[in-house]
């Protein structure tokens, strides 16, 4: 068991190490892209991509599982 410890003990602080060096870092790209056009019974939707994360502005459920798809097949 305390080999087991060790190992965790270990993830956790490369776990809070990598966060911590993301909060630092800023990120070199940043774009917008346009999700909804607000249509008829549709509302503006917008999502910043960054670096590290990705944002959503005013956007629905389904708009959310589409916009991880597209994050999924980008980052392939």
């Amino acid at each position: 068991m305390p080999k087991e410890e060790k190992h965790l003990k270990a993830l956790r602080l490369l776990k809070k190490e990598k966060k911590n060096r993301r909060i630092l870092d800023q990120p070199h790209k940043i774009y917008w892209q346009v999700m909804g056009a607000g249509g008829p019974g549709a509302p503006t939707s917008l999502f910043l991509f960054t670096d590290f994360q990705g944002y959503f502005f005013n956007c629905g459920e389904g708009s959310q599982r589409m916009v991880s798809l597209i994050v999924r097949c980008k980052n392939n």
